[in-house]
């Protein structure tokens, strides 16, 4: 999968922090043949920090905390109360850190500030009325102009 996404003009590949330590090992390795990124997602991981050290350790190029809105649900969260698990995250796996997961355009800066280098928002622009003002929103928030 590694070198189908390398040979087909992808930029990084996402592999499950989930995976066996073999199985991000061999990601990694093809991926520095080819030359693009490893993300290492880590959806359904129990304890993120750990897991982030986990992916360091493997030489995993980004750590991507995704706590899925299902997941934010059923717990009562929002991802504007995780920026506390960003920082840990981030201090963990001391490289570049992605979060993704129901962020709204305005929530995308505290998650910035908290160590995110990366805020994937999906629907929160996709469903919103002006998607463009929507990441517009977002960018504002995290201090970057739209001109």
């Amino acid at each position: 999968e590694v070198r189908l996404a390398g040979e087909n003009g992808a930029d990084a590949m996402t592999v499950l922090a989930l995976a066996p330590q073999e199985t991000i090992r061999e990601a990694v390795r093809e991926s520095r043949s080819l030359g693009i990124a490893v993300v290492g997602d880590l959806i359904g991981v129990e304890d993120p920090v750990r897991g982030a050290e986990r992916l360091a350790r493997l030489g995993v190029d980004v750590a991507l905390l995704h706590v899925g809105i299902d997941v934010q649900r059923s717990l009562g969260l929002t991802a504007a109360q995780v920026p506390g698990l960003v920082e840990k995250v981030a201090k963990a796996f001391g490289g570049v850190v992605a979060v993704a997961g129901g962020i709204k355009p305005a929530e995308a800066g505290v998650l910035a500030r908290a160590g995110a280098s990366i805020v994937v928002i999906g629907g929160g622009i996709l469903r919103a009325p002006d998607p463009r003002a929507a990441a517009e929103a977002a960018l504002g928030s995290m201090g970057v102009s739209c001109g």
